[in-house]
């Protein structure tokens, strides 16, 4: 999860994470079932609401990362406006949700 939400904060745009971001984890929940299936093991106690929380714990962590890195991978010679713009939005998105209160 902590990759799922790295990639999503340094590669999609904020309206995916917003509205989308349930559409985005029941993909990847069934995907995940389905892989780990097709190699014998057992996965059914890992629920969407599972995936879903877990999201929820890590974006913060996923997003300190980025901001750590953001000299580099936002702000670096070479990066895109798109990509400043999505790391804006990202973090104004995540404060916005309740996700930047109350974690230290």
């Amino acid at each position: 999860m902590k990759d799922l939400s790295l990639f999503l904060i340094l590669n999609c745009e904020t309206s995916l994470i917003s509205s989308e971001l349930p559409l985005v984890l029941e993909y990847y929940h069934s995907t995940l079932q389905k892989a780990v299936g097709a190699m014998g093991v057992d996965l059914s106690d890992y629920t969407l609401e599972k995936v879903t929380q877990e999201y929820k714990d890590y974006a913060t962590n996923s997003l300190l990362h980025v901001i750590t890195g953001a000299p580099i991978w936002c702000f670096g010679k070479g990066t895109s406006e798109v990509t400043v713009k999505r790391f804006r939005n990202a973090i104004v998105l995540m404060y916005k949700q309740g996700l930047l209160h109350n974690k230290f």
